[in-house]
């Protein structure tokens, strides 16, 4: 049972929602708005103080992660950064090269994992080692498989990474040296089924999820890791 928590009629969609390490919840949206809320989401206060109306755009993806850094993404190669965890937000000049952003994650203050739409529809991930300030991008092995959409990082060495599009057929990766290579594992997996998003409670133990206007069973897990489905 779902109850309806907050609605705004001015706002497109919400994209993403977080908890952050003191317990409050956070929710980006469509028309680039930061909402916060301290009593699990019975209540919600815009508190964005972000670049000025002009710059804005439609936040796709957040994350607050450890320190005080958080991230946001938006289309149109737009990141933000807040250095006040999420108070105040500001441009940041050195992102990846990533049109459509979907993803930044962070493992630790160092570590952490971007991906989305590269034109003209490359495959890659970026990479960071030293908390964002700079990335590298790496292909995934093989012919175009689509533009990542989520991401699980289980290590500093382990992570996987979910892909929608390419030659119709679902993928997920996963790379043992920190996201510099990648490794297909699509075993069990049916074709032809957009992947949006993976979640992993161990090294083991996995969730993936998709679909889009397309019949039920869009949810499948693994037990071995991601060598079958």
């Amino acid at each position: 049972n779902w109850t309806l928590l907050y609605e705004r009629i001015t706002t497109g969609g919400y994209m993403d929602i977080e908890q952050m390490p003191d317990g409050r919840l956070n929710v980006c949206s469509s028309d680039g708005d930061h909402l916060t809320s301290t009593d699990n989401g019975a209540t919600w206060t815009n508190y964005t103080t972000s670049p000025s109306d002009e710059l804005r755009s439609p936040l796709e993806t957040m994350h607050f992660g450890t320190g005080n850094v958080a991230w946001a993404a938006s289309h149109d190669n737009i990141w933000l950064r807040s250095q006040d965890h999420g108070v105040t937000w500001e441009h940041f000049e050195n992102a990846p090269d990533i049109d459509d952003t979907n993803i930044i994650e962070f493992y630790n203050e160092s570590f952490g994992l971007a991906g989305g739409y590269v034109f003209p529809g490359q495959s890659l991930m970026y990479r960071t080692t030293d908390g964002g300030d700079t990335w590298t991008g790496h292909y995934f092995t093989g012919s175009y498989v689509g533009y990542p959409r989520d991401t699980a990082i289980l290590s500093e060495s382990v992570s996987y990474v979910v892909c929608w599009g390419g030659d119709d057929v679902n993928h997920v990766f996963r790379s043992d040296d920190g996201g510099v290579t990648w490794v297909e594992k699509n075993n069990g997996l049916p074709g032809n089924v957009p992947l949006f998003t993976i979640h992993f409670l161990d090294e083991n133990t996995g969730y993936v999820a998709g679909g889009k206007f397309m019949a039920p069973n869009n949810l499948w897990f693994t037990t071995d890791g991601g060598d079958s489905w």
